[in-house]
Formats: structure tokens, C-alpha cells, sequence
């Protein structure tokens, strides 16, 4: 089939080519003909000056410009080929007018012509929108270019293990690239195609910073464009780096390894060792081996010795490449690599009965099914020392150079934006030192209300569980009553309010009037339950309820205790002992109440979260465009430990009906908006529904970030904020983070503020009922005398103050990954002492404690930091580039904050510009909206 070559033209008339299939000439304006017959014009015109040109003895140059002027023209009428809207039409056509020409014209005055031919940006969407011409071109272009790439690192037996001599030849490769790519976003495209190509140029920028970086020092692969693999130990990523590589490229990864331990360049002992024990833990041989070694006679065996005696294959073939490099990591490399831990030893016994001794392995023991139990193999796990170890991320290795490249690196492929650690680290100290105070304003904000004094001391009592998710046979969870002195002397103690806010009260369904008989019953029996029922007992609940599910006796019960079945029993056979049933039993978590309470406090929990999701659905999809579906709120299975999160394939939002394993009633909103409506839900929802393309195509599945998918559900969790979730907005403060003026106010439906001056028996009703009646108690609690709407009034002002404080929680949480993981891995100069630098696992969970309240957060988190370098960042640094784009925009339009939000139609059309795309780079995200509104960069 003949070609045409289709010019796409920059600012400057500078013009690439590029090879597309031929454009039939079909405009949709009744005038196609006529068009069809001013091309052949031009044609025979363009000939004529061809000719004329190339005989020409004098004025050549100015002829074959105007050569070059005829071939520019009909350029431009072509495009017209595409185009349905006659308006448009029309402005071309006009534009191509002043193309026109005489033998008058000098070569100046012709150059000026094409110079000044511009299109603007809405001509050429409106040009474009129709045809997928260009949107295949540009897959084309990706698609060559990814096979290039691949042959680049065909060409060496290595591979994506990179050698200095392919190192070089992917770094010329790429960078020849990527000057094409950006040379060919210059030329008039559409925005939508922009996007589509800034997406490609980030993925070749990630690429070169990580290649740049050296990290192939550190056990980077870079088979894979822009992956930010290193040999990281979280999620067992380690044994996947390694597992399957060609002798060659293993050989290879050890050589650069050895390399850069020269150099200076290494991962400390603790991230090695944590990589050895992923490696040992995954492979269904070594696994085994562990098993074999608890079954032997050798009471400890070194790292090499195990591989000896145990590193073969269930048939007894050695597993040569894989064991060539665990012996080489965990032993060679490993005392090369900077930290203070000793060789890598596996036990059958810890390294010291003393608990508190420096070699005492405290966490993250391997456990390992030999004989007819799982037994625990040492060596592999955390020991007091591992703890308390400093300097153990990528920023304590001695090459602070390379350190300094090697993360930022990291950083850039999180974040797509380029943001130096510094800044990062800066700011996650100030946000998490800001919002403390926020909390510690919440917590006397919340004692002024309650005793009604700004002064008095507050010192509640309530129940309270210490042991919660920790529980297990010999650490009984209960839920005991205690008092708490949270304002003493005009002074908060933080630590008495965190287990305030983590006591029962707070937990939907825990409520002591939801945990009586008669209101267990009610939840258990009635019509209007009933669709939560079947909820609950689809996810597997319905055990704790039946009549005929009863409890095996657990090994070393009495026999007079145990039925001829093996059915535990209530009392001694003797005394006509009777089966227990499961939904007699102690909760795991909660000894103080039974599974059928448990049950009952799930089904309260579904109950609150539907009346909540029903209340507040209809302001939140006001922000949104039509058409994006209810998101059903489901309970995770029964036998989950997942806190909630949302599920993309189905559209629901799960969350956990057990107590403690679900979330605090004050996090209700600012979680519900992460996953949900605001949130993922919509993320989905709009690529489906509002799917940004050309001629029905579009470009998908090139890049996945975590900045732009968890950045935007963050920034829904502020906007919630700025919207009046949770009370009036500080619009007239700098600071748009500022605490809200007023929460008798919100505007979301769920805690709304009394229609009149006076509650009314309805209004009453539902304030008594709301979270399980916590605020309306907690008004009352020191307050006996207060009037029902005063009463009323306060409890509005303490739900919403709390429902603040959940997104203040949130955010806390992400303010400190900035922190924490820059503290970790970065090369920091300039050293904040409320947090310091190259931290220690046992320095990390301090900080935290003095910021949050989940326990399973401050154990888990800082092992994932450490094991998975800058990912952490990624959430609030998506979440911190939306908004500032958001800000920008506000002030671009002209109007207040309060009236940017009012005006819900401008609000869909920048959030329409959000989602769109789908995940896509920051900065393709920046470039596309400040293009969108004129903004300059």
C-alpha cells in the first residue's frame, strides 16, 4: 500500500516525519468534493513550481521556498481529512488562507507564513479527537522503541545485568531516545496525545536516572524499563531477582556486587540478611532443608554449611547457581556490606535465653513445618542488636555519593517528579511536627466541650483493651475499665489520649448498650438486619451463630472435659457436661465478650457504615460527573486479617466486621473517602466511564505509580476538608491545611448542624443513634444537666471534631513515611534532632509512637521501609503535587476558595482532567492541567 508522510509541525516550522497509512479525504461538511478539488489545485500548482524551480537559472532559492510553502498548504488541508465539526473546519481554513501567496512575497515574507502558522491547542483536539491515526502512531512509536531496547541488551550475554559496556550502549540507546520522543511532543499534538508521550518520556527519564545511578552496584536488573528493583528483601523480592537468572547474568550480578562493595557501594548486613531469609523462606527447596535441619542433629550450622549439607533440589541435584549466590551474598558480600552484625547462623534455639540481651532474636523468626508442628528456626529474623542498628539503609553505606544518586534515583521512580531527599525529609518532619499539634488540639478542643471549661482537667473512664490483635494464649486480651488522665493542668498527655481514642467506645458494635442481650437478639433476629446478615454470613460468619457449630478441645484439656468425639466440654462429663458452642466462646481478641457478641458488633458495624455511606453519597458524588455507581460496602471473609481496601474488579469497598480489625469510628470518613466515593472508586469509575481517547483508542497499561493511584485517594481525604466535611473551612487562612472554624457545620450529610434553633424529635432520635450513640454519651458524660438540644449541638461538634481527627490521623501516618524513609535511606545534611538521620528500626517505632495509635502499624511499617527504599514516599508526595495543582488552578480562575468550591461544574471539569488518563506520571499530570488553564510551570 503507498505511503504518505503526515507532518507533524513544531512552534518553530521545524517539522519530523512520520509514516502513517493514507488519509481518506471524507469530512463530514457537504463540501468534501470542492476540498478534494482544491488539493488537486495545489497539486498541479505544486508540480508547475517544482519544474519551474529545478530549471531555474536565477532566483532559485526564493522559488523553492515557495515549493516548500505549496507542500506546507496541502499539508494542512489534509488535515482536515479527520475533522466533523464544520466550526472548525471553518478556523482552519482560515488560518490556511494566510498562506497564500505572490510573486510579490520575498523568501522572508514566506518563511514568516509557515512561522506564523499555529494552531492552537483546541483546534488541534478538535482536529484529532476523531481518528485513531494518531494514537496508533504513537503506540507504534513505543512499541518500536521497546523492541529496540530490547535488542540493545541482546547484544550482551548478560543481559539487564548490566556491564560498563552495556551500560553505556542503553545509556546511548536511551538518551538518543528520549530526545526523539520529547523533540516529537514539541509538534502540534493533542493534549490527550501529549499525555499518552509524557508518559513514555517518564519511563525513559526513570530509566536513565536508575542506569545513571549505579544501583547495579546494589543488584539492580534493568531487563525491565524503569525498574527500581535492588535486591529490596520486602514482599520477598529478593528471591524473585535471583531465582531465575541465566548463569551468565547471575555471574554477572556478583561481579557488580564485588564491584561496588570496592567502591564503597553496598547494602548494609540487616537488608542482607533479610534478603537471604526471603530467599531461604521462598524456594521450595531450601524450605525444605529448614525443615530437614530442625529434624537433624546439628544444633546450629553456618550459612554456608546449611547450603552444603541441604541445597539440593527434592532429587538430589545441587542447586548450583542459586547456592553459588546465596554463599556469595549472605557470606562474602555480607561481611563487606556496612553494619555491625555478626556471621549469618541458623539455630535451633535463640542466641540467648535473656530477652533483653543485644543477641536475642526478638522478631521475625522463621517458621518451619518439621515432624508434626511448626517449629522456629533462628538466625534469619531481627536480634535486639538488628533493632537498634543504625545506619542500615542505603544512605549508610561509606560511598555517600553514590548513596546520594542510588536513592534519589529511587526516589524519582516513586515519585515521577524530581524532589531531592531533602526536601522530602524537610518536609515530612514539618507536616508530622504540624500535625501533632493538630491532634493535641483535638484532644483539648474535645475536653473543653465535654466539661464545658477551657480549663478544667479531664480525666474520663472507660474500657479499654491493651492487648487487642497481640492476643494469644498466653496474652489474653480484655477489655478492662480505666481512667485516664488526658488534661491535667491545662496540660495534654498524649499518651493517656491515645488510649482514649483506641478504647471500645470506638470501635463500632463494642458499645456496651449494642453488647446487651436484648440489643444482640434484635441485631441477630429482625427484618430490618437481615440484608447485613446475609452480608456477613457470605463472608463466612455465620459460624459464630449456628446452633450446630461446637469447639474441638484444644490439646492438653482435661478428659473428663472432652466428649467421646473430641468436643469440648462446658463441665465434667460427670456433672452432665454439655458441647460448647462456637458462639459461646470467648472472642480471640476480646475475652470479654462471646463470637455471638462479635458477630452482633459486625452486623452494627455494617449497619453504621451504610448509614453513613447513605448520608454523605450524595454530596460527594456532587464534586464528580454523572454516572459513576453506588461503591457497596462488603465485609472482607472471616478469615482475612485486612484492616479494608477496595476492590477495583468488583467496585466494592471491604472492611472487616471483627473489632479491632476494623477501623475506629473516628476514621470512618477520611478512610471510607480513600476507598470509596471520593476516592478509588472513582479513580476506577472514570477510566471506565470518561476514559480519555482519540477515534475510540486509547493508550493504557504503560505506567503504574503509586504517586498518582494513592496520591489521589489522599488528596480526596484533604479535599474532604476544604469541601466542609468536617465543619466550616479555614478559607480566609494562607495555611490551607488550617484546622476548620466551626464544627457544628459540616456540610456532608452525616453530622449535620440542627435545622432550627430547637432539635426536633427526629433530629434527636438519629443524634442518640449515630456511631452507636459514642458522641451523644460523650456530650453528656460530665455535662449530666444539659439540655437535649445543647446536648445535641455538643455531640454534632464532637463527632465532627473526631471525624477530623481521623483525617488528621491519616495524614499523620503519611507524613511520617516522608519522614522515616529519607531518615532511613538518604543522605541528609542538614539533620532535624526531632527525628536525626540513619535511624535504627527502634528509633523509627519511637518517632511513630509519638504520633499514632495502631500498634500493628508501629511494629510492621519501619521493616517495610527499610526493605522497600522511597516507596513509602510515593503516597503523600502524589497526594502534595495534586494539591498544589489544585491551588494553582483556584487562583488562576480568579475566585475565592469558597467560591471555587461552590462552582461544582468548574470542579468536575479539573477532576475529570485528574482521572481520565487513569495512572500516569506526576508531571504528565502537571504538564496536562496547566495547558488545560494557561498556568506556566
Amino acid at each position: 500500500m503507498k505511503k504518505n508522510k503526515l507532518m507533524l509541525v513544531l512552534g518553530n516550522s521545524l517539522a519530523i516525519g512520520a509514516s502513517v497509512a493514507p488519509v481518506a479525504l471524507t469530512v463530514s461538511c457537504g463540501n468534501d468534493s470542492k476540498k478534494q478539488e482544491e488539493i488537486d489545485n495545489l497539486k498541479k500548482q505544486l508540480k508547475e513550481a517544482e519544474a519551474k524551480a529545478k530549471n531555474a537559472e536565477s532566483n532559485k532559492a526564493l522559488l523553492n521556498k515557495r515549493v516548500e510553502l505549496l507542500k506546507f498548504k496541502i499539508e494542512k488541508l489534509e488535515l482536515l481529512a479527520n475533522v466533523t465539526t464544520p466550526a472548525t473546519i471553518e478556523k482552519v481554513k482560515e488560518k490556511i488562507k494566510a498562506l497564500d501567496f505572490t510573486d510579490e512575497n520575498t523568501i522572508e515574507e514566506l518563511d514568516a507564513k509557515m512561522n506564523n502558522f499555529k494552531l492552537d491547542q483546541g483546534l488541534i483536539n478538535d482536529i484529532r479527537k476523531d481518528t485513531d491515526i494518531y494514537a496508533k502512531e504513537i503506540q507504534e512509536k513505543w512499541n518500536i522503541f521497546s523492541k529496540a531496547r530490547k535488542g540493545v541488551l541482546s547484544k550482551f550475554e548478560t543481559g539487564g545485568i548490566l556491564t560498563d559496556d552495556s551500560k553505556k550502549a542503553l545509556l546511548d540507546f536511551e538518551k538518543e531516545e528520549l530526545k526523539k520522543f520529547e523533540d516529537y511532543r514539541k509538534g502540534e499534538l493533542s493534549t490527550t496525545e501529549k499525555v499518552w508521550v509524557d508518559e513514555m518520556i517518564t519511563l525513559i527519564k526513570t530509566d536513565i536516572k536508575i542506569v545513571e545511578s549505579d544501583a547495579r552496584y546494589v543488584g539492580h536488573n534493568a531487563t525491565n524499563i524503569s525498574d527500581d528493583n535492588m535486591l529490596k528483601f520486602f514482599w520477598n523480592v529478593t528471591y524473585y531477582d535471583v531465582a531465575f537468572l541465566a548463569e551468565k547474568e547471575l555471574n554477572q550480578l556478583i561481579e557488580n556486587l564485588k564491584q561496588g562493595a570496592a567502591k564503597g557501594i553496598t547494602n548494609s548486613k540487616l537488608y542482607v540478611k533479610r534478603g537471604i531469609a526471603a530467599i531461604l523462606q521462598k524456594d521450595k527447596d531450601y524450605k525444605r532443608g529448614l525443615s530437614q535441619f530442625i529434624e537433624g542433629t546439628d544444633e546450629s550450622l553456618t550459612l554456608s554449611q546449611f547450603i552444603d549439607k541441604y541445597g539440593k533440589t527434592s532429587g538430589g541435584k545441587t542447586k548450583d547457581l542459586l547456592n553459588k549466590f546465596v554463599k556469595f551474598y549472605g557470606v562474602e558480600y555480607f561481611n563487606k556490606a556496612h553494619g555491625e552484625i555478626p556471621e549469618i547462623k541458623l539455630s535451633k534455639v535463640n542466641f540467648s535465653a535473656d530477652s533483653k540481651a543485644s543477641e536475642f532474636e526478638a522478631e521475625d523468626h522463621i517458621s518451619v513445618f518439621a515432624g508434626s508442628a511448626w517449629q522456629t528456626v533462628y538466625g534469619l529474623g531481627y536480634t535486639n542488636a538488628d533493632l537498634s542498628a543504625k545506619k542500615v539503609g542505603i544512605g549508610g553505606m561509606e560511598n555517600k555519593e553514590a548513596a546520594k544518586k542510588i536513592y534519589d534515583a529511587q526516589l524519582f521512580a516513586q515519585l515521577t517528579v524530581e524532589k531531592p531527599a531533602q526536601e522530602i525529609y524537610d518536609w515530612g518532619v514539618r507536616n508530622s511536627k504540624n500535625n501533632l499539634e493538630g491532634m493535641k488540639f483535638v484532644a483539648n478542643k474535645l475536653a473543653t466541650i465535654i466539661t464545658g471549661s477551657a480549663d478544667a482537667d479531664w480525666t474520663p473512664e472507660f474500657k479499654f483493651n491493651d492487648v487487642k490483635l497481640e492476643a494469644n494464649a498466653s496474652n489474653i486480651a480484655k477489655s478492662v475499665k480505666i481512667t485516664a488522665n488526658i488534661r491535667k493542668g491545662g496540660q495534654i498527655d498524649m499518651q493517656e489520649w491515645y488510649k482514649f481514642i483506641m478504647s471500645d467506645q470506638f470501635y463500632y458494635g463494642l458499645e456496651e448498650k449494642t453488647l446487651s442481650e436484648d440489643s444482640v437478639n434484635k441485631l441477630l433476629t429482625e427484618d430490618k438486619y437481615k440484608g447485613f446478615r446475609e452480608k456477613a454470613n457470605k463472608a463466612g460468619f455465620e459460624k459464630y451463630i449456628k446452633e450446630d457449630q461446637f469447639v474441638k478441645a484444644p490439646a492438653g484439656t482435661e478428659a473428663n472435659l472432652i466428649d467421646s468425639e473430641g468436643w469440648l466440654l462446658d463441665k465434667p462429663t460427670d456433672q452432665g457436661g454439655k458441647k460448647v458452642k462456637l458462639s459461646d466462646m470467648p472472642y480471640e481478641f476480646n475475652s470479654s465478650i462471646t463470637n455471638k457478641q462479635m458477630y452482633a458488633a459486625g452486623i452494627e458495624a455494617l449497619r453504621q457504615y451504610n448509614n453513613w455511606k447513605e448520608k454523605t453519597e450524595g454530596y460527594a458524588s456532587s464534586f464528580f460527573n454523572d454516572g459513576i455507581p453506588s461503591c457497596n460496602i462488603t465485609p472482607v471473609a472471616e478469615n482475612s486479617d485486612d484492616l479494608g481496601s477496595y476492590s477495583s474488579s468488583k467496585g466494592e469497598f471491604y472492611f472487616n466486621l471483627k473489632p479491632y480489625m476494623g477501623l475506629p469510628k473516628w476514621s470512618t470518613t477520611s478512610f471510607t473517602n480513600h476507598e470509596s466515593k471520593m476516592g478509588h472508586h472513582n479513580q476506577l469509575w472514570y477510566t471506565k466511564s470518561y476514559k480519555a481517547t482519540e477515534g475510540g483508542m486509547a493508550i493504557e497499561g504503560l505506567f503504574d505509580s503509586t504517586a498518582y493511584a494513592e496520591g489521589w485517594a489522599l488528596f480526596v481525604e484533604w479535599f474532604a476538608m476544604e469541601t466542609g466535611w468536617y465543619g466550616t473551612p479555614a478559607y480566609d487562612n494562607d495555611n490551607w491545611d488550617a484546622i476548620p472554624t466551626d464544627f457544628t457545620k459540616a456540610l456532608n450529610g452525616y453530622l449535620p448542624p440542627l435545622a432550627g434553633e430547637v432539635a426536633t424529635p427526629a433530629e434527636l432520635e438519629y443524634i442518640k443513634n449515630v456511631a452507636g450513640g459514642t458522641y451523644w454519651d460523650l456530650a453528656g458524660s460530665v455535662q449530666t444537666t444539659l439540655q437535649p438540644t445543647e446536648q445535641a449541638i455538643k455531640a454534632i461538634e464532637i463527632g465532627n471534631l473526631l471525624q477530623y481527627y481521623g483525617m488528621l490521623n491519616e495524614a499523620m501516618m503519611r507524613d511520617n513515611r516522608l519522614a522515616l524513609d529519607t531518615a532511613i535511606h538518604g543522605v541528609i545534611d542538614k539533620t532535624d534532632n526531632y527525628i536525626g538521620s540513619g535511624i535504627s528500626i527502634k528509633e523509627q517505632r519511637e518517632f511513630m509512637e509519638k504520633h499514632m495509635q495502631l500498634p500493628s502499624d508501629i511494629y510492621a511499617y519501619p521493616k517495610r521501609y527499610l526493605g522497600y527504599p522511597a516507596q513509602a514516599t510515593s503516597y503523600n508526595s502524589g497526594k502534595e503535587v495534586m494539591k498544589e495543582i489544585y491551588k494553582k488552578v483556584q487562583a488562576k480562575s480568579g475566585k475565592t476558595r469558597k467560591e471555587f468550591i461552590e462552582d461544582k461544574d468548574g470542579i468536575k471539569k479539573l477532576f475529570n482532567l485528574y482521572l481520565q488518563f487513569g495512572n500516569i506520571p506526576m508531571e504528565a499530570l502537571e504538564n496536562l492541567i496547566f495547558s488545560e488553564y494557561g498556568i506556566e510551570k
